[in-house]
């Protein structure tokens, strides 16, 4: 599980904010994921790491959501699963 982040953080169809939400709410800083691989897409400021997310844990709420998708590695935890190897590439 990555996370948290210290930014707001989308959930995408695919690695680039052009292809749109896969309508999760977005992840807040403290939020998590379950991440199970990275790719390379687009760079929001931080590089262009992307995780492959098969879960989010929304810790204002308590609530958790299976809804796969992709997340900027970046915001949700500043790259760290990607540098540590502690997520594949896909």
């Amino acid at each position: 599980m990555t996370g948290p982040g210290s930014f707001w953080a989308g959930v995408y169809q695919n690695h680039s904010v052009a292809s749109g939400k896969v309508g999760v709410p977005d992840l807040a800083p403290g939020d998590a994921v379950i991440a199970v691989c990275w790719d390379r897409g687009d760079n929001l400021g931080n590089g262009n790491v992307w995780y492959r997310v098969i879960g989010e844990r929304y810790a204002a709420n308590g609530v958790e959501l299976f809804i796969a998708g992709w997340t900027y590695g970046g915001y949700v935890d500043g790259n760290a699963a990607f540098h540590t190897g502690a997520v594949p590439i896909c």
